[in-house]
């Protein structure tokens, strides 16, 4: 026979960059997210999960692209790293 979990999610209010924001108090951390994951049969967070951002995983040479990507950007150039602006 199989055996269900429940779970309880509290949720509150929280100021979270100038907005309200739903947050969620997770009962295996403790902690307060904005942003659930589901695993197994159970809702994380990412430092639960150990799920590094993006930007984490960057090596010096990455960033420097993305830096200088953003730039050409800013500046209306969209011609790759070794063309004129």
């Amino acid at each position: 026979m199989a055996r269900h979990r429940r779970d309880h999610l509290a949720l509150e209010d929280g100021l979270q960059s100038r907005r309200r924001a739903a947050l969620v108090l997770l009962p295996g951390c403790g902690q307060r997210a904005a942003k659930l994951y589901l695993y197994a049969p159970r809702f994380c967070c990412r430092d639960c999960l150990g799920l590094p951002y993006a930007s984490q995983q960057e090596t010096v040479l990455d960033r420097a692209n993305r830096k200088a990507f953003k730039l050409r950007k800013r500046l209306n150039s969209d011609g790759g790293i070794g063309d004129p602006i």
